[in-house]
């Protein structure tokens, strides 16, 4: 039974909350002047997710103590009417036991003083810092409503457990069905686009995502799958074309530029390409690191900085870096001078630590150039575009002396030692100059070889995250049916005495219980397909440039369109 809300009543303004039924957004309640939370069981019932992974995957001590996290079989709806959820929010904080947090009450004037601030920027789930009065602050993350086939959320959690062992992200501090709470990183800003042109964030970008690649150690299963780039996008790849199954093929040339049969065809062939570099793929293992895989700007923050150093780091919001700031590490003569690299090792690192990268939902084992290549590629980006925060602006794209920048560091930079837990930058000299110039143009060129796979790693990220867009857009053509006798209205009462207007669609009629879905408040205006769009445009602009494919094969409308970026190779 699906049912939409409409709130009347004098004192309030008129307001429609409509959602499409969907399985991840589907809550249960007895009650509809009460919704309430969807548990499968008591409040009470907690149990520890280690144990659920056993010895094997998780190890079980940090810092001599069990990492015990619990955990709640509860569902959050973050639509409902703002005094609902909180007394949902303070109901699981009681389920949780969350320390200090626990003890609240949801009475009127509790309930009053608790604040939740919506966190902008977050594209796969809806983010929250929790606050009230003196408590410390608690960041909630409630799962967006298409991530059962975007994310493993049991391999995620092994990854959070894997990355408190090593002291990397926030602390995890409880969770439940659709989401958890973590620890918040209090007086931290996050990055704006413009910072990651800044030379010297740029390499400590690069310093930190070294420490990353080389202090996360991989599991078996990890090494042996290979890249978990491939694996994705065949996954997410075979749940699209069962979406695209028997859709009109130019709407299949409006979201992939050409059918998406076709676009199998191409990205297969780039696949055995990529997969030749790399001897038939059997070179991948040692090749393989722990990578973020999504460190767009607003995955990075400065954790408690100091104000004389953010006046250090930031640059206007509205100027890029000039070209005289990024090192010239490449000269006419196709060299990298020893005394360009030495340039790179005079940064202090003593902020380094400062720059915490968060959400380690798409983190898994791929080769550094991917990581690296994904990270140039959020240059291009701005998801806070009050207009189109889907965007893809190809003169953002990094310069060569920008990339090099990075990449230069990157490859100078020991990162954590093994056991030594130690880091330190290359001792760079006329003896070994030359096998470190060739390790910097054997990773920029591999970063250009590997920017595709992350391209289509995202297309498809967009369509599978579309969810309800994409139903609308295949359905564009068809006429909207009128209600007919199938529906039916009824009203609730409101937490504030407003009165709800409920319409109920008989057809989708599930039994006793009473389902009410409701339509989120953010996010509504990135265009996930118009995103693909574009990320399937990078993508045939490199595998035109690389021979791959033809640009004939594209229509002439879309041929327009292809984002070339540059693939010239450094020899």
């Amino acid at each position: 039974m699906e049912k939409h809300l409409k709130q009347k009543g004098s004192n309030a303004s008129t307001r429609t909350r409509t959602r499409s039924r969907s399985g991840s957004r589907t809550r249960e309640f007895h009650s509809i002047r009460r919704p309430s939370m969807h548990r499968t069981t008591s409040s009470g019932s907690i149990k520890s997710l280690a144990s659920d992974f056993g010895n094997d995957s998780v190890d079980g001590s940090f810092n001599g103590e069990d990492i015990e996290v619990p955990f709640v079989k509860a569902v959050l709806d973050h639509t409902l009417p703002t005094e609902y959820l909180k007394q949902d929010i303070i109901a699981l904080l009681q389920s949780l036991r969350i320390s200090k947090w626990h003890r609240l009450v949801p009475t009127e004037n509790v309930i009053k003083e608790l604040k939740l601030t919506r966190i902008s920027g977050a594209l796969t789930n809806s983010i929250y810092k929790v606050t009230y009065k003196h408590y410390y602050p608690l960041l909630l993350r409630i799962y967006g409503p298409n991530v059962e086939s975007l994310i493993d959320r049991d391999t995620e959690l092994k990854i959070l457990f894997k990355l408190a062992k090593n002291n990397i992200g926030a602390k995890l501090l409880g969770c439940f069905t659709n989401g958890r709470f973590e620890e918040f990183l209090n007086h931290s800003v996050t990055l704006v686009k413009e910072q990651l042109r800044e030379p010297k964030i740029s390499r400590m970008i690069a310093r930190r995502m070294k420490e990353l690649h080389t202090g996360v150690q991989l599991d078996k299963y990890e090494v042996t799958r290979g890249p978990t780039c491939w694996y994705m996008i065949e996954k997410w790849l075979g749940i699209v074309e069962d979406l695209l199954e028997g859709v009109d093929v130019q709407v299949q040339k409006n979201i992939f530029m050409v059918d998406i049969k076709t676009f199998r065809a191409h990205y297969e062939k780039y696949k055995k390409w990529v997969d030749g570099i790399y001897n038939g793929g059997l070179s991948y293992p040692p090749e393989l690191v722990f990578c973020h895989n999504d460190t767009q700007y607003g995955n990075l923050l400065f954790y408690n900085p100091l104000e004389s150093e953010l006046s250090e780091l930031t640059i206007s919001d509205t100027t890029a870096s000039s070209p005289a700031e990024t090192p010239k590490l490449y000269d006419p003569g196709r060299n990298i001078s020893t005394q360009s690299i030495h340039s790179l090792t005079k940064d202090s690192t003593k902020m380094d630590k400062k720059l915490v990268v968060i959400d380690f939902e798409y983190a898994a084992a791929n080769v550094p150039a991917y990581d690296i290549s994904n990270h140039f590629c959020e240059w291009m980006t701005d998801y806070h575009n009050p207009t189109a925060p889907h965007l893809l602006e190809v003169q953002r794209y990094p310069t060569r002396d920008e990339k090099l920048n990075l990449i230069a560091t990157y490859v100078n930079y020991n990162g954590i030692e093994k056991n030594k837990r130690k880091n330190s930058f290359v001792e760079v000299s006329q003896e070994n100059i030359k096998e470190v110039e060739s390790k910097i143009k054997k990773l920029y060129n591999q970063c250009i070889y590997w920017r595709a796979a992350s391209s289509v790693f995202w297309a498809l990220w967009g369509v599978v995250q579309s969810g309800e867009d994409f139903k609308k857009y295949k359905s564009r053509q068809s006429t909207p049916t009128e209600l007919d006798d199938s529906i039916t209205k009824t009203t609730g009462i409101g937490p504030n005495g407003e009165l709800y207007e409920i319409t109920i669609d008989n057809e989708h009629d599930v039994g006793d219980e009473t389902v009410i879905e409701e339509a989120p408040e953010s996010n509504d205006d990135f265009d996930y397909l118009q995103y693909t769009y574009q990320k399937v445009a990078m993508a045939y602009g490199d595998w035109i440039q690389l021979g791959l494919v033809g640009q004939s094969v594209l229509d002439e409308e879309h041929q327009k369109n292809v984002k070339f970026l540059s693939c010239e190779l450094l020899e």
